[in-house]
This record gives C-alpha cells, structure tokens and sequence, in this order.
C-alpha cells in the first residue's frame, strides 16, 4: 500500500499564530491582574514560542494532517484523527475541484448525478499534482 503525507505549513502556521497569541495575551492578563505592570523578558518571549510551537503541532496532527494510503483495490484518508476508507470500484466518477486559495481536490463520487455522495481527498494538501493523480485514480477505477 503507497503512503502519502506532507505537512502543510499553511494550517501549521495557522495553528501556530492562534496558540502563540493565546499565551502571550494569557501571560499579559495574568502578569497583569497580579502585578499591576507587564514584564517584558526575552526569555520569557523564547519559552512562549516554544510552548506554541510544541502545543500546535500536536493540535495540527489530531485536526488538520492529511495521510493518504491507497493501492490497487482501497485506499484510506485520514485527516488528523478523521478516517475514511474505501474501495475504488464503489466510485463512478471523478472531478478536481478547486476550492480557492490554492486548494484542489479530487472528488469522487459514488452515484450518477453530481450531488453530496462524494468523498473529497485533498491532493493539493498532499502535494500530489492534480491531474496527474486523477488520471491514475481513473485508471483504478475504470479496473
């Protein structure tokens, strides 16, 4: 079975910047509330960038990592603990489907009409080459 997993650093630093300004604001408040003045120390600056950088990127792989197994017969998607596995022949049809900032998809869809009986694998979030990954999941559907 072929693995594929990249980090995306678009939600990585997204994380970061949400968790970094969580504890700095929390640090402030709190410095704040008990001395009545806020300490400004590089050290202190260091360990919240630290911290952030530590508390993020275990909530970045429990939420947002994309880790794609297929072969010949199934594949499975997981996205942080989300997991969806499947066969290929249960698909009929497949489009690319960009949905904005540099993020396309492979939807594959398990009935005639184009409706919400789709799975979604986000190719661009893998760092597989739209099109040439669907011509070869084409090819595992057409077997």
């Amino acid at each position: 079975m072929k693995k594929i997993s990249k980090i995306n650093f678009g939600d990585l630093g997204k994380s970061f910047s949400i968790f970094f300004i969580f504890i700095v604001t929390l640090r402030i408040i709190t410095n704040f509330l008990f001395t009545k003045i806020i300490i400004v120390e590089w050290w202190i600056f260091g360990i919240e960038i630290i911290l952030a950088a530590i508390v993020s990127y275990l909530y970045y792989r429990l939420k947002y990592h994309p880790t794609f197994s297929y072969d010949k017969e199934s594949f499975i998607l997981e996205i942080g603990k989300e997991k969806i596995s499947s066969k290929w022949k249960d698909f009929k049809f497949i489009s690319l489907y960009y949905g904005g900032l540099g993020k396309t998809s492979l939807r594959l869809y398990t009935s005639d009409i184009y409706k919400n009986d789709y799975i979604e694998i986000p190719v661009s979030d893998l760092g597989l080459h739209p099109k040439d990954f669907r011509s070869e999941a084409l090819k595992l559907i057409s077997n």
